[in-house]
């Protein structure tokens, strides 16, 4: 039983002041294995106390959050019309609050601008986490290549991106002419 004393001296069973040279010397005399069970117990609840208190265990004040994105932009940026969005080989690249990135997964749900029923040059937007930043594509024109056979038979006609080449079509045939 404490005396009216010493209890004034304690703060709900933590002595307001205390000489460190008596502390460590009667309480730390030995190597934590050879103390008894007693005192690493309490030495192990003061110490839960101590990290509970500090808010240990709670990072609910250091959750991380993107600061900002930086795209790769896929490997395909150039469609022709009519062309569905192709994302594959797409690196986005998060950055967070505490300085660390991260390599994140999109899909053409994280993706808005892209529209390839008229030609032009696209600026597509990638949203992660409230994030944007941008690519650009371009959607090139189709033209119809089409063959006169000067009254032989039909040659099929080829739709090409503007700019680019048509293949050789078969060889007509006309009746008194012979293909070389």
């Amino acid at each position: 039983m404490k005396t009216k004393k010493q209890m004034k001296n304690l703060h709900h069973g933590v002595p307001q002041s205390f000489d460190t040279k008596k502390l460590s010397s009667s309480v730390f005399p030995k190597p934590f294995s050879e103390r008894p069970p007693s005192v690493v117990k309490f030495l192990i609840l003061i110490l839960a106390l101590a990290f509970i208190s500090c808010g240990g265990g709670n990072d609910s004040d250091t959750t991380k959050t993107v600061t900002s994105i930086t795209i790769t932009p896929p490997t395909k940026t150039t469609y022709n019309i009519g062309d569905t969005l192709d994302l594959t080989g797409i690196v986005v690249t998060a950055t967070y609050s505490d300085s660390t990135t991260e390599t994140v997964s999109v899909n053409a749900a994280n993706v808005s601008g892209f529209d390839s029923s008229t030609a032009g040059s696209k600026t597509l937007t990638v949203t992660y986490q409230g994030k944007t930043a941008t690519f650009t594509v371009t959607v090139q024109a189709l033209k119809t290549v089409t063959f006169n056979s000067n009254g032989g038979s039909e040659v099929t006609s080829q739709t090409v991106a503007q700019g680019g080449k048509a293949s050789k079509p078969a060889d007509p045939e006309k009746a008194g002419y012979e293909s070389v």
